[in-house]
């Protein structure tokens, strides 16, 4: 299903609004809308952020092998490209400070990250990845406003020493990359991960595992939640989650 779409279970389990203290979500800086999928029974309320972010290293590195023509045609998609992620992760960036600032969490999960890690190392990421943004092209201070962002909003959070939570497993990582080089491959295209459904299933599991209430998590806009959180519902009927979706306002644009 794609995002943003309800099914009538999804329907079915909703209520008019969320308990405290998600609401009024739309009228946070940064957000586009909200969609909100509340289960008057669940013991869990998950909170996806969908984002917009920079392709993983193994992308990097396929384009780092190619002919100059066409490494040079990808360093300028990249380029126009990461403009949309920096706009995205800036407006991620005001909604979890705020969520953080009214003190609504304490923690976000991130989409990619494996297990905890140190606020040195958030800083080590983010100057690693802004020095490697374009393969190694050294960045002029109009590009270091310009692309501030997209090394990501929980990494700057991280570096800020704000609690970042792995919201994925080392394994399904590992399979997400092998099948991205795969299709590389295959026909040089970034597929649409079939481990997604697996992926969103452990997001589930963890916030189960860990006994959060309320869970923050920042995933990608190609994942959808609804399908597993109403699988899982019927599976767990004690361990049930509503699910309040928020796109943010940049995001929102490329929407609609």
């Amino acid at each position: 299903m794609k995002p943003g779409k309800l099914s009538l279970l999804g329907v079915l389990a909703c209520c008019a609004v969320p308990t405290q203290p998600f609401e009024n979500l739309g009228q946070i800086e940064g957000v586009g809308y909200v969609r909100e999928f509340y289960v008057p029974d669940s013991k869990h309320l998950l909170v996806v952020v969908r984002q917009l972010h920079k392709f993983p290293r193994v992308v990097e590195n396929y384009i780092s092998q190619l002919d100059t023509e066409e490494k040079d045609k990808k360093i300028r998609y990249l380029r126009k490209r990461y403009l949309d992620v920096n706009a995205a992760q800036r407006d991620i960036l005001k909604i979890l400070n705020e969520f953080f600032k009214r003190g609504w969490i304490d923690e976000v999960y991130s989409e990619g990250l494996g297990s905890e890690r140190s606020k040195e190392y958030f800083k080590k990421l983010y100057s690693y990845t802004m020095e490697n943004l374009f393969l190694g092209e050294s960045l002029s201070e109009e590009d270091r406003c310009s692309y501030t962002f997209v090394p990501g909003a929980t990494t700057m959070l991280g570096m800020q020493g704000k609690k970042i939570s792995p919201a994925g497993s080392l394994e399904l990582i590992l399979e997400s990359e092998v099948e991205i080089l795969e299709s590389l491959a295959k026909n040089g295209r970034i597929p649409k991960i079939s481990t997604n459904n697996r992926r969103e299933d452990y997001v589930l599991r963890k916030i189960c595992e860990d006994k959060k209430d309320i869970a923050v998590v920042v995933y990608g806009a190609d994942h959808d939640f609804l399908d597993n959180v109403i699988n899982w519902n019927l599976k767990n009927p004690d361990e049930k989650f509503s699910l309040i979706s928020i796109t943010p306002e940049a995001l929102a644009k490329e929407d609609s």
